[in-house]
């Protein structure tokens, strides 16, 4: 006998969770975020992650570190001053994944924008954490 995704647990819990994000994703782009970074000039491109060098750190001073997942597929792991503040993620994320659109940088679960540039990565609750470019 054929089994519909629909009684499988399994396939039912996932297709609830992507709609639930789904329906998320779309709502905060349509409603938009002051931090949601507006037209840039330059167009989508495909650059060395590696010939951008990571924000400073002052190794005396505590640390932690973030990974960033760009939209173009790439992963980033940082180690970063738990004193450096949010904009300097954007700063990063401009610089090694520049796109022709919109973006935001999202993190926690629920996904929440990050909208206060200038507290500190621990104010903002991201020490050991994921941000996830998304482009809006």
């Amino acid at each position: 006998s054929t089994r519909s995704p629909v009684s499988d647990p399994s396939q039912s819990e996932a297709f609830f969770f992507f709609k639930q994000k789904t329906a998320y994703e779309i709502s905060a782009c349509l409603v938009g975020s002051e931090m949601c970074i507006r037209d840039r000039p330059q167009t989508a491109q495909q650059v060395d992650v590696g010939a951008i060098p990571p924000p400073p750190v002052d190794e005396r001073k505590p640390m932690t570190t973030v990974q960033l997942r760009l939209h173009n597929g790439t992963t980033v792991r940082l180690i970063l001053n738990t004193t450096t503040k949010v904009e300097v993620l954007f700063t990063y994320v401009l610089s090694v994944a520049p796109t022709a659109g919109n973006f935001e940088l999202i993190s926690g679960f629920p996904p929440r924008p990050l909208t206060k540039v200038m507290q500190t990565l621990e104010e903002a609750d991201l020490l050991d954490s994921t941000v996830i470019q998304r482009l809006c």
